[in-house]
C-alpha cells in the first residue's frame, strides 16, 4: 500500500472532518512513520502518510499513534467501583479509565446476592458519558465459583451455582448486553449455564476454580473460550501426572488467555512462557482494575493484611508499558494484546486503524504516556497536545 496521501470522495465534500498527523503510527501491518489517520462520523476515513489535507488536524509529531485500548475485565477506577451499584459510580469508572488509554471496556460485577447482583448490572447504562470510555456491556464474574479460589474477592456465602433462570432474570435487569461470563466449571449446572450464555451471546471463561483437567475440557467442548486472569485463581498441579484445568486451558488452542500484565500478579517467566504457548495472538490484556485504579496516588497493587494480592490497580496504559518493560515483548505486540485482541473476541470493529472502523484511537509517548484519547471519533482526553478545532469533549 502507498504511503502517499489517500485522496477520497470526502476531500472533496464540505463535511466535518479531522486528521491525527504527524506521529509514529500503528496500522493493520505495521508502523507508519509520520502517518495520517483521517476521522469522520466516528469512524476512521481514509489512512496515509505525510501531512493532511483539507480539514483540521491534530499535529503528534514524536508521539506513537495507536489503535485504543479495549479492557475485558474492569471493576472500577477513579475512586468508584460497580460495587457501589449506582450510574454515578459507573459513569466515574469509565471516565478514569478512558484518561489512560481505556477507549472502551467490560463493567465487571462482584459476587454478590441476586438483588445486589441486579442492582450492579442495572447500574450499567448504554450512554457513553462525557469524558468517558465506551461501555460496551457487563461481564459476570461469578457468583457460580470455587469458594476455595474466591479468597479477597468474596465470601462464601456470596457464591452459587448461577441458574439459566437466573441469568434471564439479569439479562431482562441489563440496560447493556452481558458479554461475558466468568465460572468455576466444577460447580454443579455449569454445563447448562454454559449453554445458556452462550445462547444469549455471551463468551464464557474459566477461572476461580479447581477443576480436574478432565471437567475443563468439558466446559471447553461446551463453549467456553476464555480463561480469565491467566494463573491467577487457577490451582496448580499437585504433581507431574495430575494436570488440572490450567493446563488444559493452556495447551487448548481454542481458549483464549486473559492476563494481568503488571509482573506482580504473574512472574514475567511465567508471562513468557504463556506467550510462547499461547502467542500474542491468543492473549488478551486485562486490568482487573479495582477502584484504587486510575487514581492520581493509586498503590501499585492492592494487598491484604497476610500479604496477598487482593486485586490490580492498573490502566491499559500501564499494562502495555509492563509487557514492554517487564516482559521484553515490541510495542506493536503489547499494543495488539490490548486492542486487536479483546475487540475481535467481543466481534467489535476497533483495535485497528483501518478505514471504516471506530476511531478509537491512543497517543503515547516513548515512555507510553497517554497523551491523547479519542473514542468514537472525539477528543476525551488531552495532555499537552493542542486539540483547538476538531470534535472535543475536553
Amino acid at each position: 500500500m502507498t504511503l502517499a496521501l489517500l485522496r477520497v470522495e470526502w476531500l472533496l465534500k464540505e463535511k466535518i472532518m479531522w486528521a491525527i498527523e504527524g506521529g509514529d503510527v500503528l496500522f493493520e501491518w505495521g508502523w507508519v512513520r509520520r502517518g495520517v489517520v483521517y476521522i469522520d462520523g466516528g469512524r476512521v476515513a481514509a489512512i496515509g502518510g505525510g501531512r493532511a489535507e483539507a480539514c483540521p488536524s491534530v499535529s503528534v509529531d514524536g508521539l506513537f499513534v495507536v489503535p485504543g485500548f479495549v479492557d475485558m475485565h474492569v471493576h472500577g477506577g477513579g475512586g468508584a467501583s460497580v460495587w457501589d451499584a449506582t450510574t454515578e459510580a459507573v459513569e466515574t469508572l469509565l471516565k478514569s479509565h478512558a484518561a489512560y488509554g481505556t477507549t472502551a471496556l467490560l463493567v465487571t460485577t462482584y459476587p454478590a446476592d441476586e438483588k445486589h447482583l441486579v442492582e450492579q448490572v442495572a447500574a450499567v447504562k448504554q450512554r457513553r458519558p462525557e469524558g468517558g470510555a465506551q461501555p460496551l456491556g457487563i461481564h459476570l464474574e461469578g457468583p457460580h465459583l470455587n469458594a476455595a479460589r474466591t479468597k479477597g474477592l468474596a465470601p462464601p456465602q456470596r457464591l452459587r451455582p448461577l441458574s439459566p433462570n437466573e441469568l434471564s432474570r439479569l439479562v431482562k435487569a441489563a440496560c447493556v448486553p452481558i458479554r461475558l461470563v466468568t465460572l468455576a466449571p466444577e460447580i454443579e449446572g455449569s454445563l447448562e449455564l454454559i449453554k445458556a450464555a452462550r445462547a444469549i451471546g455471551a463468551l464464557c471463561a474459566i477461572s476461580h476454580t479447581e477443576a480436574t483437567y478432565q471437567q475443563t475440557k468439558k466446559a471447553i467442548d461446551a463453549g467456553c473460550t476464555d480463561a480469565t486472569h491467566i494463573f491467577n485463581t487457577f490451582a496448580f498441579a499437585p504433581n507431574a501426572r495430575t494436570p488440572t484445568a490450567l493446563q488444559a486451558c493452556l495447551l487448548d488452542n481454542r481458549v483464549r488467555a486473559h492476563l494481568i500484565p503488571d509482573m506482580l500478579h504473574v512472574h514475567p517467566a511465567f508471562v513468557q512462557l504463556l506467550l510462547k504457548v499461547k502467542g500474542w495472538e491468543k492473549t488478551a490484556l486485562i486490568t482487573d482494575a479495582l477502584r484504587e485504579a486510575a487514581t492520581e496516588n493509586a498503590p501499585e497493587i492492592v494487598r491484604a493484611e497476610d500479604g496477598r494480592i487482593l486485586g490490580s490497580t492498573l490502566t491499559t496504559s500501564r499494562a502495555v508499558a509492563c509487557m514492554v518493560k517487564g516482559a521484553g515483548v515490541s510495542l506493536e505486540t503489547a499494543v495488539r494484546m490490548a486492542s486487536f485482541v479483546p475487540a475481535k473476541a467481543l466481534g467489535l470493529k476497533k483495535g485497528i486503524i483501518k478505514p471504516g472502523w471506530d476511531a478509537d484511537i491512543v497517543v503515547l509517548d516513548r515512555d507510553f504516556s497517554v497523551k491523547m484519547v479519542v473514542v468514537g471519533g472525539v477528543v476525551v482526553s488531552a495532555r499537552g497536545v493542542f486539540v483547538g478545532g476538531v470534535p472535543s469533549e475536553v
